[in-house]
């Protein structure tokens, strides 16, 4: 026995429904396509030398930048570093490198800044000598408290060394873990590199502490872009609990022509990674193939096209007969996707797949019903933000 094949579409776009404010004759950015970020540091026995993923990577050509991670205090090898700017520029990629060391992470101390500097300046040469890149000279250095006056003589300390060596533009992460706009936007006239890039770091937790006192909203990006200088969206990720409306931000960014970067491929600690398998479960997959999740930020790369997800079932859901089975329904969307059943559903034994990308026959078996009762279960699928329900009901058993 099969369920109807008759098919119920559905197409629900992840866009935002809120008024966006266009291209503003402020707004600059850096001149690099949207992207990923990349964060390998921390997985592995030999840490960071794992399979990246790269040729998964190029089946996706909104994915033009790359920005890789670099924690310097975990023992990656210079020439796996090198390994991740050479696989990123094979593939077609422009590469951002950061300094990233999470104990700095939201530090005020200046000789956080200095350091990262000199690690630049020893590390520079041999890096670049594997492809191009941009620096960002530290990850989300600056607490929410940090004064404008403070952010500035650090950058003001730190830029002059990177000058020894590099004329490209830095990426300067703004403070308050990227969020602190106003903060940012004060310090910058005091900064006196004219080639530097602020980035801004999008979440759900995102709040501006200093100024308007409340979750990021997308006016705030309205009014940094003012600031005078090229901004970018170094990480966008939509798996952290929060006031901030993230969709609605990136929405934003985008609308004022900004360069957007997800969080991310793989690496993060989170769950918001892009492919699976995560490497916190598995550093050396032999293959890798879009999560879930990938969608929900995917749609926000280039000009992507809008996520779309449909089931083939009958009216809003499926009837079974009481006998045990196999049986059949179709997923059909635009990107990855999830199916979980609710509490109370142990009578549908599995379901296979539980999550793929695109369309696919989902199969699943039911046990025997031998009550006088029939009983339903509520079925779920996910993808890129999209949920959609239906029910599978099974009838009660035959009087005999």
């Amino acid at each position: 026995m099969r369920p109807s094949r008759i098919a119920a579409f559905f197409f629900l776009s992840v866009a935002p429904l809120v008024a966006l404010a266009p291209l503003s004759a402020f707004a600059r950015t850096l001149d690099y396509p949207d992207g990923v970020n990349v964060m390998a540091s921390y997985f592995g026995r030999d840490r960071g030398n794992l399979p990246i993923g790269w040729d998964l990577m190029r089946r996706f050509p909104n994915i033009g930048t790359v920005r890789i991670e670099i924690e310097p205090d975990e023992g990656v090898a210079l020439s796996t570093m090198q390994a991740w700017i050479r696989g990123a520029s094979a593939s077609g990629c422009r590469v951002i490198v950061t300094h990233h060391c999470y104990k700095d992470n939201g530090s005020d101390d200046p000789e956080a800044v200095q350091k990262a500097a000199r690690w630049w300046r020893e590390n520079y040469a041999e890096l670049a000598k594997a492809g191009p890149f941009a620096i960002n000279l530290i990850n989300e250095w600056g607490s929410h408290d940090l004064t404008a006056e403070a952010f500035a003589a650090a950058y003001n300390r730190a830029l002059p060394v990177i000058r020894e060596f590099y004329d490209g533009p830095v990426i300067v992460d703004i403070p308050g873990w990227a969020q602190e706009t106003v903060t940012a936007a004060k310090a910058s006239p005091l900064i006196k590199d004219d080639n530097i890039v602020f980035s801004i770091h999008i979440y759900s937790s995102n709040y501006v502490v200093n100024g308007p006192h409340h979750w990021m909203q997308p006016q705030d990006l309205v009014e940094f872009a003012k600031v005078g200088r090229p901004v970018m969206i170094g990480e966008f990720g939509g798996m952290r609990e929060g006031g901030a409306d993230w969709r609605a931000l990136v929405a934003q960014a985008k609308a004022l022509g900004w360069t957007v970067l997800a969080w991310a491929w793989n690496g993060d600690g989170e769950g918001m990674n892009m492919v699976w398998p995560q490497w916190g479960d598995n550093p050396a997959p032999e293959a890798y193939w879009p999560s879930p999740y990938f969608g929900d930020v995917y749609a926000f790369l280039g000009e992507s096209v809008r996520p779309q997800l449909s089931l083939s079932v009958g009216g809003s859901g499926i009837t079974l007969g009481s006998e045990a089975s196999l049986f059949t329904y179709a997923v059909h969307s635009t990107g990855g996707w999830s199916v979980s059943t609710e509490p109370g559903a142990d009578w549908i034994e599995w379901m296979n797949p539980s999550q793929g990308w695109g369309d696919s026959q989902v199969t699943f078996s039911v046990r025997e019903n031998p009550s006088k009762e029939g009983r339903s279960a509520v079925v779920t699928v996910r993808c890129a933000g999209i949920v959609r329900k239906f029910t599978i009901h099974q009838n009660r058993a035959e009087a005999k």
